[in-house]
């Protein structure tokens, strides 16, 4: 079956939302896009 991928996010200090996009393609030419809009919120430190 497929693999699996992680990723580290590194953000500036402050507030807000976070979005997060990806894509991916196979060895036969297949896509994927993916959009998170508002994954999560930072809260300001």
């Amino acid at each position: 079956m497929g693999k699996s991928w992680t990723a580290t996010v590194q953000h500036s200090r402050g507030g807000g939302y976070v979005s997060l996009r990806t894509s991916a393609t196979d060895k036969q030419g297949n896509t994927v896009d993916q959009r998170v809009i508002r994954a999560y919120r930072l809260t300001g430190n």
